[in-house]
């Protein structure tokens, strides 16, 4: 078993002279405890420990300490999304007279379908509104302007 002196910088009393050094260094704010006990041949918590019992106030050096959550900014809020381009009146085009740059969205209920038939928007095949009609969930404005699937023709619902 070791004794009590064999352990490094233990120290079982407090010399008067490193009392006095200790109370110099603490009231100066200038060291941190580890650089206190280095340079009085103690450790830190030993330091901090005869400080402690000495009542001496806190210290109050370093750095400042981060905020444990640091506040973020809430994000801003999203713009409303642009409103729905206008319907455009389709062209009533049957599947063969179709070019490759018409839009393909089928209208009716039935056959004979007739597709839209404009313009397509850039990597779709429907023009612009019908891509978004295709493509875009509906929103809670757009959700309760839409037929219920019971009012469908058809529908089994």
């Amino acid at each position: 078993m070791l004794s009590p002196d064999s352990t490094p910088h233990h120290s079982a009393t407090w010399a008067l002279d490193k009392i006095k050094k200790l109370v110099e260094l603490w009231r100066a704010n200038v060291l941190s405890p580890g650089e206190i006990g280095a340079a009085l041949g103690v450790t830190r918590n030993a330091v901090i420990g005869k400080a402690n019992r000495m009542h001496l106030e806190a210290k109050k050096i370093g750095r400042p300490r981060a905020a444990r959550f640091a506040a973020t900014p809430r994000p801003a809020p999203k713009p409303a999304d642009p409103p729905p381009p206008e319907a455009p009146l389709s062209l009533g085009l049957t599947l063969y007279e179709l070019a490759a740059a018409q839009c393909r969205y089928a209208e009716g209920d039935g056959p004979p379908y007739l597709f839209c038939g404009h313009a397509v928007q850039e990597s779709s095949s429907y023009c612009a509104y019908h891509h978004r009609v295709c493509y875009f969930p509906l929103s809670p404005a757009r959700r309760e302007l839409a037929r219920p699937l019971s009012e469908w023709r058809g529908a089994r619902y």
